[in-house]
Order: structure tokens, then C-alpha cells, then sequence
């Protein structure tokens, strides 16, 4: 390419790239007009939404919930999970979202479905009472902070003076310690001379929970999520939704339903 050529070429660069500019500036001028006028036009419908909201809000509460007190603290939802799976409970439904957890527990494929479905006829689970942090008196060999489990399950049998544990540590938000479940297991083990088992709530599923067990505490040790809703895995929004179906309370029905509501808000599907 020659001189004259070159000074031709870069000539029509320029040129080319200082119309375009132009034409950019232009367009944005354009957009932002459209913009403006866009917005400008849905202020009044915005309005007339925001006084809709709020005379339906006056009479309905469409957006009152007792779980926007909450603070994301555990301890709390623990709390709602034991009462729930009390027989005595204050919902006045008896053993029935006991029957209905259980059933969530062992549905078929599951890999408790024949492990505790097979325990199942020989207990008592309208003798079941609940206990919210629960300390081994024998431990486990964790010391007294990491003794205490979330929730224990204490059923009787029918035909022998004897109990079924079930432990549950709840994390919907926390990570599992190193050794923490291994643990658990090993002091509900020995508080009820075997026959125990261990399930985890989680928020998300979680590596750590069945960390370090061996097969035999493996198979002892369930992972249930809080959210899951398609079948596939066991959660507490399947047993949740189960128990508002068949709940005869009305105002338990309605804070079953502020309770699926929040856990669907708080945890992935």
C-alpha cells in the first residue's frame, strides 16, 4: 500500500468512526426520551397498585406473616418442629403429623423405608414425647456444649420397657462440625442400648453431614432438606404440606401455611 493510499484509508476511518459516534449519541438521545416517557406514563398505574396493595393489605394482611419476626435463628424453627411431632402438641391433632413424618421418612426407595418400617408395628407413637436440646447423660464423648442434640424423638415400644431415639440436629443455615453426627450417634446409641438413628435437617444439602461415619453409621443416618417438593427426596416441605392437607384446625392450617410460605422464601428447591 503506497503513502497516498494509506492517508486515504485512514481518511475514511475517521471519518467513518466520528459519524459514528454521532449516530450512537443520537440513539441514546432517543432511548431516553423513550425511557423517560415509558416511565413517566406507568407512574399512575404504579399509584393505583400501591393503593390496591394497600386497602387489600387493610382488610386481608396479604403480607403479614409471624416468620418475618423471625431472625433466622434455628433454635426457633426447632422449637415449631418439636411441638409438631408431639402427640401432646398444641395443635390438637394427636400423633397425626407424627404418622404423616414418619410416612415421609420411610416412602418407598428411601433408605430407611425398610429399616424403621420393619421397627414401625412394635412402637407406641402416640406415647412419643419430644425434647429440645437434649443432653446424654453418657455423651458420646463430646463434651457438654457439642452434646447437646436439637431434637430427640422418644418413643416407647409396645411390649417392652424400652425406647426408640430419634435424634435431629437442625441446621437450615449452619455447617455441620467434624464429628458432630458421629457423635450424636454414639451417645443416643448408648442412651437407649442401640436402637437409635440420627436424621439431619438441612437447609442445602450438605457433604459434611455423614462425614466421617463408617457404613454401619452411614445407614443409621438420614439427610432430609427442608425444601423439595417434587417427590424425588424427602423433605420437611413434603411432611409440612402433607400435615396442612390433613390438619383439622383451621388456625393450624393457616400457620402451616405462613410456615411453607417461609421456608420456600428462605431455602433453594
Amino acid at each position: 500500500m503506497n503513502s497516498d493510499h494509506g492517508k486515504e484509508y485512514k481518511t475514511q476511518l475517521s471519518d467513518f468512526f466520528r459519524n459514528l459516534g454521532g449516530e450512537v449519541d443520537d440513539s441514546i438521545k432517543v432511548h431516553k426520551v423513550g425511557l423517560t416517557n415509558f416511565f413517566a406514563g406507568l407512574s399512575p398505574a404504579v399509584d393505583i397498585a400501591t393503593r390496591a396493595q394497600a386497602e387489600l393489605d387493610r382488610i386481608a394482611a396479604t403480607r403479614f406473616s409471624i416468620f418475618g419476626y423471625f431472625r433466622e435463628r434455628e433454635t426457633d424453627l426447632s422449637r415449631i418442629f418439636a411441638d409438631l411431632l408431639n402427640p401432646s402438641g398444641s395443635h390438637g391433632q394427636g400423633d397425626g403429623f407424627l404418622r404423616l413424618f414418619v410416612a415421609e421418612l420411610t416412602r418407598q426407595g428411601s433408605k430407611w423405608s425398610n429399616k424403621l418400617g420393619g421397627i414401625l408395628p412394635n412402637l407406641s407413637l402416640d406415647g412419643c414425647k419430644t425434647h429440645l436440646e437434649f443432653w446424654t447423660e453418657k455423651g458420646g464423648g463430646i463434651d457438654e456444649k457439642e452434646g447437646r442434640i436439637d431434637i430427640v424423638l422418644e418413643i416407647p415400644y409396645k411390649e417392652k420397657d424400652d425406647v426408640f431415639l430419634i435424634g435431629i440436629e437442625n441446621k437450615p443455615w449452619a455447617e455441620y462440625r467434624d464429628g458432630q453426627i458421629a457423635g450424636y450417634l454414639k451417645a443416643l446409641s448408648q442412651e437407649s442400648r442401640g436402637d437409635a438413628l440420627i436424621l439431619c435437617f438441612s437447609g442445602h444439602p450438605s457433604k459434611d453431614a455423614l462425614k466421617g461415619l463408617n457404613r454401619r453409621e452411614q445407614s443409621l443416618c438420614l439427610e432430609v432438606l427442608y425444601r423439595g417438593n417434587s417427590g424425588d427426596h424427602l423433605s420437611l416441605e413434603n411432611w409440612l404440606q402433607q400435615c396442612r392437607e390433613q390438619c383439622e384446625a383451621e388456625r393450624v392450617r393457616w400457620f402451616l401455611k405462613d410456615l411453607l410460605e417461609y421456608i420456600k422464601s428462605q431455602f433453594e428447591n
